[in-house]
């Protein structure tokens, strides 16, 4: 019985520590395709998503069909990652906010813009909290105002300041305003913890030219050593 017990307690880091391996593999893997594409697809690609933006930010009937290939290069689901120093998250983005995707990693709101940058633009990115099985946003409400986010998207970093942090109510957070002249991001998760009533959010917005010049395509670190 002892034993049974340490099992259980040990379950949601081993299952954890084996998610960040899965995550890192697959950031590995859209890395090696993002090279291999070369910078014609990677523009194109880029060009594509900008483009998608404008349209979604003028309210011209999206989201469409063409949703879930925008920014899709072959053999991958990953479009994107994500990258929080402050609180050791490094996470593959997929689209939509469905089940399948947060147990995944992290999502990407469809009611949001794409996370490609962009005066004009708010992408609003997704994940659980306190999953077993996933690390996801658990450490999220950790993140102060003044840290740093990365997304790393084709071949391009881009970085962005923290600049609120904020509970608030679903039908608020729910709310994704597209400022003409301003590029933010925003992370959201679940809060508190088991209750759920509630959602944390997390805003930031670009910094031009970053603070730290940010290369595409390093090594993730994770997962460390439990």
């Amino acid at each position: 019985m002892v034993w049974l017990g340490v099992l259980v307690l040990l379950y949601p880091s081993a299952a954890q520590w084996f998610e960040q391996r899965d995550q890192a593999i697959a950031t590995r893997e859209l890395s090696s395709t993002v090279e291999k594409a070369g910078p014609t697809q990677r523009h194109q690609l880029l060009e594509a998503a900008r483009a998608y933006n404008q349209r979604f930010a003028t309210g011209s009937g999206l989201p469409g069909d063409d949703y879930r290939t925008t920014l899709l290069l072959p053999d991958t689901d990953v479009i994107a990652r994500l990258r929080v120093p402050s609180i050791d998250l490094d996470q593959p983005i997929r689209h939509t906010l469905a089940e399948s995707v947060l147990v995944r990693g992290v999502g990407h709101s469809e009611n949001s813009s794409l996370p490609v940058g962009g005066d004009g633009t708010h992408a609003v990115l997704g994940a659980h909290r306190g999953v077993a099985e996933s690390v996801g946003f658990t450490h999220l409400p950790e993140v102060v105002k003044g840290d740093l986010i990365h997304i790393e998207v084709m071949d391009e970093v881009l970085t962005y300041r923290v600049i609120t942090t904020e509970v608030l109510e679903p039908e608020q957070a729910a709310m994704h305003p597209v400022y003409p002249d301003r590029d933010v991001v925003s992370l959201i998760t679940c809060t508190p913890f088991g209750v759920n009533s509630h959602r944390f959010v997390v805003t930031a917005e670009r910094l031009e030219p970053p603070p730290v010049h940010q290369s595409s395509g390093q090594p993730s670190a994770l997962p460390r050593f439990p």
